[in-house]
C-alpha cells in the first residue's frame, strides 16, 4: 500500500463508491512477478470452492475476466436510456465485450507490461462518461482481446436468482448489490439474496475467530412498503396475481431465458476458456413471487404442499 499509493496519478476520479484505492489493483502486479498467475477478487466475492484449472489457462493478453452480467442486455444503470453500443463507444470500447472486473485472472509479466501510471489520466480526460473507472478502463485497454472466463469464476449479483447456481456451479461468488449478506438476512424484502450465502459468511467469520454479530447492519423497507409487498404475497398464497407479480416474474423469465441463451451459445462456440462443456440444460428451478421479487428458493407453498 505504502508504495502502491504515490505511484497513483493525481486527479484521478473516484466517489464514495469507488474510492482511488480500486486503482492499486492494476499496479500491484508488477511487483509480484516471481508468480506466474495471480487472482484478484473484490472483497464482496465469496470462494465455494478451489478450480486448480484456472491457474494453467492461457492468457495471451495477461488477463482473464468473466463478462459484466448487468450490462449484457441493457445499458448500465448510471447511464439509463443509453443504447449498449453508445455507451461502449463513450468510455472507449470499440468491441462488443465488456467484463466485470471483480474477478481478474492475471499473467503479470504481461499485465504490467502496461504503463498504467500514464494511460490512467490519459483515458479519463478522454472518457469523461467512463463513471465505472478502472473497470472502464480495463475494458479499454484489453479492448476485446481479454480472455473469457466462464460465470463461475465470477457469479454476479445480477444473475444468482436467474435458477443456473447448479448449473453454473460457482466458484466465487460476486455480491455487486447494495445488500452485502455478511450485513445479515432480513425478511423485509430488502434483498432477494438466498440465506444459504449470509449463513456461509456467518461461518466464515466464526471459524476466523469474529462475532458475526459485529458486521451486522439493519436496512428497512418503509412500513407502508412491508405492508404493500405483504399484502401482495398473501394475496399469492392465495392464487390471486396482482400486476406487479405478472411484470416482474415476466421480467425474471426474460432474463433468465437470455442468461440461458448467452451461456450456450458461449459453450458451443468455445468461448468460456475455463469450460469444456457444450451446453447446459434449461433451469428446472420454478420462480415464485415474494411481493416484491423473484426468488427460485424458499418458496412458502411448496413447504405447505410437502408438510401436507
Amino acid at each position: 500500500m505504502d508504495r502502491l499509493m504515490p505511484m497513483l496519478p493525481a486527479g484521478l476520479p473516484g466517489d464514495a463508491k469507488w474510492p482511488n484505492i480500486v486503482y492499486l489493483r492494476l499496479l500491484a502486479p508488477q511487483f509480484l512477478s516471481g508468480y506466474t498467475r495471480l487472482i484478484y477478487l473484490d472483497a464482496d466475492v465469496l470462494c465455494m470452492k478451489a478450480d486448480p484449472k484456472v491457474w494453467g489457462l492461457a492468457l495471451p493478453s495477461g488477463l482473464a475476466m468473466v463478462s459484466d452480467y448487468a450490462t449484457l442486455d441493457r445499458a448500465p444503470h448510471d447511464l439509463k436510456g443509453m443504447p449498449r453500443r453508445a455507451w461502449l463507444d463513450s468510455i472507449g470500447v470499440k468491441s462488443e465485450r465488456y467484463a466485470n472486473s471483480g474477478m481478474l485472472l492475471i499473467d503479470p509479466a504481461v499485465f504490467a507490461a502496461h504503463n498504467f501510471a500514464r494511460l490512467l489520466p490519459d483515458y479519463f480526460a478522454r472518457h469523461p462518461a467512463a463513471v465505472r473507472y478502472d473497470q472502464d478502463f480495463l475494458n479499454s485497454v484489453f479492448d476485446g482481446v481479454w480472455t473469457e472466463l466462464g460465470p463461475r469464476f465470477n457469479y454476479q449479483a445480477t444473475i444468482l436468482e436467474a435458477g443456473y447456481t447448479k448449473a453454473i456451479d460457482p466458484v466465487f461468488v460476486h455480491f455487486c448489490r447494495r445488500q452485502k449478506p455478511w450485513w445479515g438476512q432480513e425478511d423485509n424484502w430488502f434483498s432477494p439474496t438466498d440465506p444459504l450465502y449470509t449463513e456461509a459468511y456467518d461461518r466464515v467469520l466464526s471459524n476466523a475467530g469474529f462475532d458475526p454479530q459485529t458486521y451486522r447492519r439493519p436496512n428497512y423497507v418503509k412500513f407502508e412498503r412491508r405492508i404493500k409487498y405483504a399484502f401482495y404475497r398473501w394475496l399469492g398464497t392465495r392464487g390471486i396475481k396482482v400486476a406487479r407479480e405478472g411484470r416482474t416474474i415476466a421480467d425474471w423469465q426474460r432474463r433468465s431465458d437470455f442468461l440461458y441463451e448467452f451461456l450456450n451459445q458461449g459453450l458451443r462456440s468455445g468461448r468460456f476458456a475455463d469450460e469444456s462443456r457444450t451446453a447446459i440444460p434449461r433451469t428446472a428451478e420454478t420462480p415464485w413471487f415474494d411481493g416484491r421479487f423473484v426468488k427460485t428458493w424458499g418458496n412458502p407453498l411448496h413447504k405447505a404442499s410437502s408438510a401436507g
